[in-house]
């Protein structure tokens, strides 16, 4: 099974499950309302998926406030934190993990890359298409009422999470010796290139970008100079599934010396900067070490006193 699987493989994996043979958890990240954030799982869910809260649950809550001004940004949550969530949904070492939503894989991808920061890299998985592609091949829904009535795992998880893998990241000062978004834009460096992932009417300055979460536009239009676009729904051959593996190796030639730049990859606020992560380093083979994602994103560069080009 690769990083992404379809409804029958799904399928295969929960027979396999039954007989015993899979520790298999299904994690469910859809979207629901302001008002019930599981109301989407409620009402129909692949049978035993345990619901997560993504914007919440597998981000830093509060969102925290990277710079003044700013009503907050999505970060990778502090270890224990994940930890205890990831056991309480039933989570081993050795568990399969597969995760979906109603986002167009957003959130599943945003869930697999935290969960790959504290080296959970292996046995993960992106159900393309979510309920649709199950439902497509012939599974049924549950549904549930109250959240106690909803899929919990039958005892308690033992995962140990590692320590942060901080080599995935960029933040905008750096940290120790390693150059920060500020030094890659005032100092351009032969061998990395910056690549924007937002859709193209922001990265030319037609629309001005916003942040999810604190629900409030970034403070200037355009791009990072010198920044390379590289849309994340130009990834998508129809919404929530993605195009075959040489159509997206095409997306990606203008950049020079590729599978030996060092990428760094931002949007808003993180979330789509993920999703071309997942892209490059799961289904093109990019080496993951030449890849960092900058979380900030734009939400935080914009707000700076130092922001040339945005």
């Amino acid at each position: 099974f690769g990083p992404l699987i379809d409804g029958e493989q799904l399928n295969r994996l929960q027979a396999r499950a039954e007989r015993g043979r899979e520790d298999l958890v299904i994690l469910d990240l859809s979207d629901g309302t302001a008002d019930d954030p599981m109301a989407t799982h409620k009402a129909g869910h692949i049978p035993g998926a345990r619901f997560v809260n993504w914007r919440e649950e597998i981000n830093q809550f509060p969102f925290p406030i990277l710079t003044e001004g700013s009503a907050g940004a999505l970060q990778v949550p502090v270890r224990r934190v994940l930890q205890a969530k990831l056991r309480d949904l039933g989570v081993n070492r050795r568990s399969r993990v597969v995760l979906y939503d109603n986002f167009r894989n957003r959130a599943a991808i945003r869930a697999m890359f935290v969960m790959e920061y504290f080296g959970k890299a292996r046995r993960v998985h992106i159900l393309e298409g979510g309920v649709a592609a199950y439902t497509a091949a012939d599974g049924a829904l549950d549904t549930c009422g109250w959240p106690a009535d909803c899929p919990q795992a039958e005892r308690r998880g033992r995962i140990r999470l590692r320590r942060a893998n901080t080599a995935m990241t960029i933040d905008f000062d750096g940290r120790g010796d390693a150059p920060g978004i500020r030094d890659l834009v005032s100092s351009p460096r032969e061998g990395t290139t910056i690549i924007d992932a937002r859709p193209y009417s922001m990265f030319i300055g037609d629309r001005i970008g916003g942040c999810i979460h604190p629900s409030e536009p970034v403070y200037r239009r355009g791009h990072m100079p010198g920044a390379l676009a590289r849309p994340w729904p130009d990834n998508e051959s129809a919404p929530g599934y993605f195009k075959p593996t040489h159509e997206l190796a095409e997306l990606y030639t203008n950049i020079d010396d590729y599978g030996d730049e060092e990428i760094v990859l931002y949007c808003n606020e993180g979330l789509h900067a993920v999703y071309d992560w997942f892209v490059l380093t799961k289904l093109l083979g990019y080496p993951k070490h030449l890849l960092k994602v900058y979380e900030g994103s734009i939400g935080e560069y914009s707000r700076q006193s130092f922001k040339p080009g945005v």
